[in-house]
């Protein structure tokens, strides 16, 4: 899957993640850099990463955990 073609599918939606290292996150798919993250500059200043959120108004990452895209190993929607 090519990275445009995630973004187009996932984000925004409720996803189950694993990551390389064999953890599984679960929450709505967000992109790092966008501006309602831009009271919390972890999620704003690191452009090109991606985070999980419990909600889609949450700004607040599930385990405090970003992540790029080359770290999914497996995707499906929750």
């Amino acid at each position: 899957m090519r990275k445009a073609e995630f973004e187009q599918k996932y984000l925004g939606e409720k996803v189950q993640i694993e990551l390389f290292d064999g953890d599984i996150l679960t929450g709505f798919l967000q992109k790092t850099g966008a501006e309602r993250f831009r009271n919390n500059p972890d999620l704003y200043l690191r452009r090109g990463f991606y985070c999980l959120t419990e909600t889609l108004e949450s700004q607040d990452c599930v385990n405090f955990l970003i992540f790029r895209f080359s770290h999914v190993q497996k995707i499906k929607f929750v």
